[in-house]
């Protein structure tokens, strides 16, 4: 199957590509060639801008693709190019989603006034009725989450008869090479040998879908190659729903620290331990269509995804680390005022 993967380069994509090349698929990349990844010889990369898509159309159809997978659609006017390009040329369009188009996110992030969404949420659950989730009054309309909103991107491509679409949509993904640098936060405390990490009870009882990279990529691959006749969606993440302690506690298994989880009311912290976040909004999310469909499954142990991401974390801090985050004196001095 010839496969154009739009993107491609940096956390995601390169573990897409490996996946659908093991299955000797052959497959172009495009991007504009700013990270370097070290693909097989036997990929096409073709670069350019997507936001000038249409400059680059007739080479892209020229590799004439039965299937597209759009890894980052950002807002609607880039999904729009891709459709208009790819309309008659290819059977199906993989794009890339994500959990915060539920209206739980927009609950939990208190942009959405609405009542608790309880609950183990499917591909069926209510979507946000406020758009542009990450747009506040002091965002720049250069930002590229002023315009950024997947309800607007999965719906491009949905109205689309021209092709089939294949909407998937991802958790919160940890792994080697997460620019959000996802589990930093307690790795550093555990590696600084810190006595406690300190969480306000909401946030320490949150639970969350997350995904391991290696598994996500082993996702899209499958929808990828997946035979259809209909458009579909596809929730993908673990089944383990996890706490925020039980996730520090399962990450402390592996760095060996020996600290104390302190966990107290909001009221109780100083305003910099407090996560600002609604937090009584869960956002667990049911995986179970494309298990059941499709096959999926991990491919990787969860002992085995924290290790490598511990130890890529430990290698690679972020840049720019925001020293704020990481103010000792204060959770000291809140310590000892606890006698």
């Amino acid at each position: 199957m010839k496969i154009l993967v739009i993107g491609g380069s940096r956390f995601i994509g390169p573990r897409v590509v490996k996946k659908l090349n093991q299955q000797n698929h052959e497959i172009a990349v495009f991007n504009r060639g700013k990270t370097p990844v070290d693909f097989p010889d036997n990929i096409l990369p073709i670069y350019g801008d997507r936001n000038n898509l249409l400059n680059y159309a007739k080479t892209l159809v020229k590799f004439n693709p039965e299937v597209v997978i759009d890894m980052i659609p950002l807002n609607k006017q880039q999904a729009e190019l891709v459709r208009d390009v790819f309309s008659g040329v290819v059977e199906k369009i993989v794009t890339i989603s994500s959990m915060d188009v539920y209206k739980a996110y927009g609950v939990l992030t208190g942009r959405e006034q609405d009542y608790i969404q309880k609950g183990i949420l499917d591909e069926q659950s209510p979507l946000r009725s406020t758009l542009y989730p990450y747009r506040n009054r002091n965002t720049d309309e250069k930002d590229i989450y002023y315009n950024y909103e997947k309800i607007l991107t999965e719906n491009v491509y949905q109205q689309c008869s021209d092709f089939f679409t294949t909407v998937l949509r991802l958790p919160m993904v940890y792994g080697p090479g997460d620019g959000q640098h996802r589990l930093y936060e307690f790795i550093k405390r555990m590696d600084d040998n810190r006595p406690a990490i300190i969480l306000d009870a909401p946030y320490a009882a949150w639970k969350c879908t997350r995904g391991y990279v290696e598994d996500i990529g082993f996702a899209i691959s499958l929808a990828a190659e997946e035979k259809t006749s209909a458009n579909q969606v596809y929730n993908v993440g673990e089944n383990e729903f996890l706490s925020t302690c039980q996730w520090i506690e399962k990450i402390s298994e592996i760095t060996g620290w020996e600290g104390e989880i302190i966990i107290k009311p909001s009221s109780c912290l100083p305003p910099q331990l407090v996560v600002n976040m609604n937090s009584q909004q869960h956002l667990t999310v049911s995986s179970s269509r494309i298990r059941n469909r499709l096959g999926y499954k991990e491919t990787v142990s969860s002992e085995q995804a924290l290790s490598d991401t511990i130890e890529w974390e430990r290698k690679n801090p972020p840049p720019g680390l925001d020293q704020n985050n990481f103010n000792y004196d204060v959770e000291d001095q809140w310590i000892a005022q606890q006698g």
